[in-house]
C-alpha cells in the first residue's frame, strides 16, 4: 500500500505516482483529494489514464477528501 499526502499539486502527485506506484501490489491511497479545494485529484486522473490495471476502490470528498485505487 502506497499512502501519498503531500504537496497537493497536480505535477507533484503525478510525479509522485510515476515514481512510486509501479512498486504496489494493491492499494493506492490518497488523502486531499477534493478538487474544489486541492489540485491532487487532476494529477491522480493525469497519471490513471495510462494505467488503467487500477480501479476505483472507495472516494469520498467530503471536507478534504480520501481516495482508494486498487490494482486488478
Amino acid at each position: 500500500m502506497l499512502f501519498i499526502d503531500t504537496m497537493h499539486t497536480e505535477d507533484h502527485t503525478y510525479e509522485e505516482l510515476q515514481r512510486h506506484a509501479d512498486k504496489i501490489s494493491k492499494y493506492l491511497v490518497f488523502h486531499d483529494v477534493n478538487p474544489a479545494r486541492f489540485d491532487t485529484l487532476k494529477g491522480i486522473n493525469k497519471w490513471w489514464e495510462d494505467n488503467p490495471e487500477w480501479q476505483l476502490k472507495y472516494q469520498d470528498f467530503e471536507d478534504c477528501g480520501f481516495m482508494v485505487l486498487e490494482k486488478t
